[in-house]
């Protein structure tokens, strides 16, 4: 199932509302990972596909990503992109 949401209809201060719309990424994300759109081992997209699919800027992109990454929901392999992380949040290659 593909989620379509424009968090560009937020509001149109995006830049006075940047937490909120990082915040609203990153839960959209962390949606897809519970409910398997995104399951445990999928490479998720790439920052520059967050981007466009979002249409949002490259820090506030990135920032959502690192939350996830801080959160335990993804980990990063360097040179191969990230990764959606066991349901208990440990990353696959760590058991």
């Amino acid at each position: 199932m593909v989620h379509v949401v424009c968090l560009s209809c937020l509001g149109d201060h995006l830049e006075a509302e940047y937490p909120q719309v990082e915040a609203a990424l990153r839960n959209v994300l962390a949606e897809r990972i519970r409910t398997g759109e995104y399951a445990p081992g999928d490479r998720m997209p790439s920052v520059m596909a967050l981007m466009d699919e979002f249409g949002l800027a490259v820090a506030t992109t990135q920032k959502a990503v690192a939350k996830l990454r801080d959160d335990g929901l993804i980990y990063t392999e360097p040179g191969l992109g990230s990764f959606v992380a066991k349901q208990d949040g440990e990353a696959l290659d760590q058991q």
